[in-house]
């Protein structure tokens, strides 16, 4: 049997090719490392200059902004707090706490809404910003110390590195999910009330110092871990950093179906039935488990 026989002209197109792709490959391997970026430049504010930059009136003037407390807290007097109220880790540093409102309104439900947060602003500024993502339904203020994820928690906080924090609700006032019965509620929670507190936050910041923060960065689990991924793909320039932990990226759906089927929409309704005999907290929860058939 004849041996079978190659066209070498069907390869000769590839040899241009091939050399191109050589060259550009050594080009590149020949390129020096990008030049590291320079180090955060701190900031110290003496205690006179804190005390004149850390009150309401000095702070400027954002849209929807309402500034409702600005205080100075002396460093060694405070320490971080777990949900409990236990004290844990070492004494803060001396440090601005300012809270505020953002887009305060009525919503379509009749009840009152915001988008409430905490900045933290220490004296002796690293001069790195942390996001202290939520969790869960969100809904509440937690203390903006940079809470670290890991085992040590509170006692491991931004706060005491020297980072500026803020935390916030984003955009209602209570932790259960009926909130959800709001279009403009889900909105912010889903994303817009991140978007205002991180640009409200990092101009207070640049205010506060005279200059703005050289790094800012996202921290945060479950909840908050959507929030991280979600500033990513929305807002892919506001952090240097995320560290989005256990990502729970269907929070924010969870709680409208679970405002939709467990709270009842105005007189004269009632919410969805429940089992015969079930506790309440079960009841609600198996309403919003999914099933093969409504999960399609």
């Amino acid at each position: 049997m004849p041996k079978p026989t190659t066209n070498p002209s069907r390869f000769r197109p590839l040899t241009p090719l091939l050399c191109a792709s050589a060259a550009l490959l050594a080009a590149c391997a020949g390129q020096s490392p990008q030049t590291p970026a320079a180090p955060p430049t701190p900031t110290t504010l003496d205690a006179a200059t804190a005390a004149r930059a850390c009150q309401a009136a000095g702070l400027p003037a954002l849209p929807g902004l309402h500034i409702t407390a600005a205080t100075l807290v002396a460093g060694g007097t405070q320490r971080a707090r777990l949900p409990d109220g236990q004290a844990v880790g070492d004494p803060l540093p001396g440090h601005c706490i300012v809270t505020g409102r953002l887009d305060e309104r009525t919503g379509a439900d009749g009840k009152p809404y915001h988008t409430g947060f905490e900045l933290r602003l220490p004296s002796a500024f690293s001069g790195r910003f942390f996001y202290q993502g939520g969790g869960g339904n969100d809904g509440v203020v937690r203390p903006a110390i940079g809470r670290n994820t890991g085992a040590r928690g509170e006692a491991d906080n931004a706060l005491q590195r020297g980072f500026a924090v803020v935390s916030t609700d984003a955009g209602h006032q209570s932790p259960t999910p009926e909130f959800g019965l709001d279009p403009q509620a889900r909105t912010e929670h889903a994303y817009r009330a991140h978007d205002r507190t991180a640009v409200t936050a990092k101009a207070l910041l640049s205010a506060y110092y005279g200059q703005p923060a050289d790094r800012s960065d996202f921290v945060a689990c479950s909840g908050g871990g959507r929030q991280g991924m979600m500033f990513t793909q929305r807002f892919p320039t506001y952090f240097d950093g995320v560290i989005a932990v256990a990502p729970a990226m269907r929070v924010s759906e969870g709680a409208t179906i679970a405002a939709a089927r467990s709270t009842p929409a105005g007189p004269g309704t009632r919410a969805w039935p429940t089992p015969a005999g079930a506790p309440g907290p079960w009841a609600r929860r198996s309403r919003v488990r999914r099933t093969p058939a409504t999960s399609r």
